[in-house]
This record gives structure tokens, C-alpha cells and sequence, in this order.
């Protein structure tokens, strides 16, 4: 692409996944530049950008000069919430274009704001339980019930609670990380878990791309996390006749023009109820799924309003396709608590036809304290194949070759079924 070649982009954040980000700039034309206070080795896309810096992602004025020092022509992020405002902010201040305006994360990085904007469009999320009836008669409340931060993300401070006595602990634990000092405190819901990605082009919403999740919940306590991603969802069509207008009239609402964002819930008694929303690319990287199945390129999208403030060349109407012509998957490869001796087979998986790419997270060496979250992820394996048949050998190929063995010769791998 001609008009971005030369174009000079400052990402914030090392994250494993800016990878993507940096080697779609790179076949672009586009030098990158990395920064976050982090050191190499905790953030490793440094290693691959042209330029990298140690200057804190959420240090705003700090941005806006090391973006003037090394004549950035556009600033981007992705992945984690907490670097989202600092760069709307410096893009504001420099007169650059970011998708998303202060406003918009705000109403949408904080739970209870976006459960309200849900309500006020029609569309179904969790029940709230009142704090009265949390703090004083917690004997009316049907057990479990679930308690976050109303701003975390990646399952940080997240508890499921069992019993009244677990209640005040547990408002502790998230508001260690919640930065607004706000909970949210919710009825438990058993039903088939949704992952829902979506494109904004010129203030038109497209559905991208609809997964059913499978859950690990052997971690008692803790907030199930995710093993698989099967693409497409079984609910799209309940989707389409129950919330995609609504949604449109939301985006429209917030005002977004140009963005992607997702959405997670669940279906209850045959009703979608969403829980949390994201105006970000996602840390699960649905892009890759999207990419490989509709040619749709979210991350080349993004680099070029950054640079250009025109949201890529792709008629959404016309490509954009949540019914996956093949079906795909995503597995999640989630480790116990311990130190990483030995990771054995990834070398095997990339080889195989049905990988897309595999995106690791945890290393040899490293010690994995992240129980209950998403820190927890060592890898993600994105697979396709031609029938659900051969998909289906293909991942349990995969399960029976990833090995991780700790310092005491133990496997470290959670149930993946």
C-alpha cells in the first residue's frame, strides 16, 4: 500500500500479540516503534520493531514527546484495556487519528456503564445483585454469584463465590483491581458461553466472527477460563433476530465510526445476556480466524487509520462473513502454578496443514503465578480445516503432542476437553 510506506507508527505495548501488528506494518512498508516500561524479555515484540523504548504506556505526556522525538505519523494499541485512554489522549493532544474517543472506552471498559448503555437499547445482560442485599441479607441470594471489578479485564479480581461468608473477601480481591474502586456483583449463569467479534466501518456494525466457547472450571473460586473457541457459533441466527439491531442502534448511539470491538455472554433459557464489552482488538486475536476465513485484515484496518484516518479498503457487506466457510478453532493451552522446565511439540504443531499460527505466551524458564486469569494462557493454537471431521483429529492431534512439564518432571497443562 503506497501511501503507508515510509509511515512511521509508535505502538504502545510489547504484548506477545503486537507481533501481528508489527509484521502487517512491516509487509506495509511501515517502520514500527514499541515502547512500555517493561524490559525486553517481559515484552517481547520489542525485540521485533524497528525501534523500542522503555517509556510507560500509560505516562501521557511522556507519549506525546517520545511520539514528537521519533516523528511518529500515527500511535496504536490493542489488547489490554489499560493503554487504551493514554493513547486516545496523546493522539488527541497531537492531532492524530485513534478510533476510539476518551468517552467511548470510559462507557465501555467500565461494566456497569456498559451493562446500562445494554439496558438502555434492549439488549439482555447479567443481573445485578443490589449491594443491599449483598451487604445485608446476603441469605436471600441464591448461590453462586460472581464478583469483578467493574474495570478489570483478562479475568483479573475475578471470584466466584460459594457461600455469605466468601462475599467480603472477595469484594477485597476485586477492588485491588478494579483503579475506580467500583464492583459489579452478579447471579452466576450456567448456560453455553459466546464470544462475538465485530468490525464499525463508517458507523455500520458487521458481525465478523461468532464463537461457542468451552470452559475450564476445575479451578475452584476462580472465574472459569477458556480452552476452545469453535468457529462459527451454533447462535448466530439468534444473534441476527434478537440483538444485531439493537446493536447497531448502540454503536450509533456511542457514536463509534471506525472501530472493532467484542462482546461476551452467554445463552440462557434460549436468550442472549452479554456481561462485558471490548473496544479493542482482542487478547484472544479473532482477527487470525478472521483473516484466514474472510480476508477481512482488522490489524491491517487499524494500522491504516492510524496513519491515514481511512479505515482500510474492504466492503464489509460484501466480505464480511460470520458463517465461516470451514470450520475453524481455537485451542487454549492454560497451565497449573509452577515453574516452566520443558515445552515440548510446538514445533510439530506449526508444521501441521491445519495451523494458521500459534501465539505463545509462556517460555521455558518462566513461573506462572497467574491462576484464575488469562495469565495463565502459555499458548493459543488457531486451526482450520476443511470438515468439522478433520478439524476435530486435527485438535485432538494437537492435545496429545503439547507437552509442558514443571521443575518436578509434573505435567502442567489443564484439562483441555
Amino acid at each position: 500500500m503506497s501511501e503507508l510506506k515510509g509511515k512511521r507508527l509508535l505502538l504502545l505495548g510489547g504484548h506477545s500479540l503486537m507481533r501481528h501488528v508489527i509484521e502487517k506494518a512491516r509487509e506495509l512498508g511501515v517502520y514500527t516503534i514499541v515502547t512500555d516500561y517493561y524490559p525486553a524479555e517481559k515484552s517481547p515484540s520489542k525485540a521485533i520493531a524497528d525501534e523500542a523504548y522503555d517509556v510507560s504506556t500509560t505516562d501521557v505526556d511522556a507519549i506525546v514527546k517520545l511520539a514528537q522525538d521519533v516523528h511518529a505519523d500515527g500511535i496504536f494499541t490493542g489488547y489490554v484495556d489499560v493503554n487504551l485512554l493514554p493513547c486516545s489522549l496523546a493522539c488527541e493532544r497531537l492531532g492524530l487519528p485513534f478510533y476510539a474517543t476518551p468517552d467511548q472506552i470510559e462507557h465501555t471498559i467500565n461494566k456497569r456503564k456498559f451493562k446500562e448503555m445494554c439496558r438502555k437499547h434492549g439488549i439482555r445482560v447479567a443481573e445485578d445483585i443490589p449491594k443491599e442485599i449483598y451487604t445485608e441479607k446476603p441469605e436471600e441470594i441464591n448461590f453462586p454469584i460472581i464478583i469483578k471489578p467493574a474495570d478489570s479485564y483478562s479475568s483479573k479480581g475475578i471470584s466466584v463465590c460459594y457461600e455469605p461468608k466468601d462475599i467480603a473477601p472477595c469484594i477485597e480481591h476485586a477492588l485491588d483491581f478494579s483503579s475506580a474502586k467500583e464492583v459489579v456483583v452478579e447471579r452466576y449463569i450456567y448456560g453455553d458461553d459466546v464470544y462475538l467479534y465485530f468490525t464499525v466501518k463508517d458507523g455500520v456494525l458487521s458481525l465478523s466472527a461468532m464463537a461457542d466457547r468451552a470452559l475450564n472450571d476445575e479451578q475452584k473460586g476462580y472465574a472459569p477460563q477458556p480452552v476452545g473457541y469453535s468457529f462459527p457459533s451454533k447462535y448466530i441466527d439468534k444473534y441476527y433476530s434478537e440483538v444485531h439491531d439493537k446493536l447497531q442502534n448502540m454503536v450509533s448511539d456511542l457514536g463509534l465510526k471506525n472501530a472493532t470491538f467484542f462482546l461476551q455472554g452467554f445463552v440462557e433459557n434460549d436468550s442472549l445476556i452479554f456481561f462485558e464489552m471490548g473496544l479493542r482488538l482482542t487478547g484472544g486475536a479473532g482477527y487470525v480466524q478472521i483473516r484466514n476465513q474472510n480476508e477481512i485484515d482488522q490489524v491491517e484496518m487499524h494500522i491504516t487509520y492510524a496513519l491515514t484516518g481511512k479505515f482500510g479498503k474492504w466492503d464489509l457487506l460484501k466480505y464480511d462473513n460470520p458463517r465461516f466457510k470451514k470450520p475453524a478453532f481455537v485451542l487454549v493451552v492454560l497451565l497449573k502454578e509452577g515453574k516452566v522446565a520443558k515445552i515440548n511439540g510446538l514445533d510439530e504443531i506449526k508444521a501441521m496443514p491445519e495451523t494458521i499460527d500459534i501465539v505463545q505466551f509462556i517460555k521455558e524458564g518462566a513461573v506462572n503465578t497467574g491462576k484464575g486469569t488469562l495469565n495463565q494462557v502459555m499458548a493459543r493454537i488457531y486451526l482450520y480445516s476443511d470438515t468439522k471431521e478433520k478439524l476435530d483429529e486435527a485438535i485432538t492431534k494437537v492435545k496429545n503432542t503439547i507437552e509442558v512439564i514443571d521443575d518436578n518432571g509434573e505435567n502442567m497443562i489443564l484439562n483441555m476437553n
